[in-house]
């Protein structure tokens, strides 16, 4: 992949990466209110309990991306996740 390449690449999957954070938040809640309006108890994991996961996910997942994208792709993504969630 040639420099110029690499570099679109790693600028659209950083405001991707964001975009897809903010819109999961979003569908997120419409869907846990519209569960609620329909009589159904939404159990909310503690903040200990998804960082436990999330942890995972980087550590594993993440580490697979590698293979596919190479590590400065990911870096990249891990870079832009860490400024975006606050955790």
């Amino acid at each position: 992949m040639s420099d110029i390449v690499r570099q679109i690449v790693l600028d659209v999957m950083r405001e991707q990466s964001v975009r897809s954070f903010e819109m999961a938040e979003a569908y997120e809640q419409i869907a846990l209110q519209n569960l609620r309006n329909a009589g159904v108890e939404v159990v909310v994991h503690t903040p200990e309990q998804i960082r436990v996961l999330a942890d995972f996910v980087r550590d594993v997942t993440w580490t697979r991306l590698e293979g596919e994208f190479g590590a400065e792709i990911v870096d990249a993504l891990r870079e832009n996740h860490y400024n975006y969630v606050s955790w």
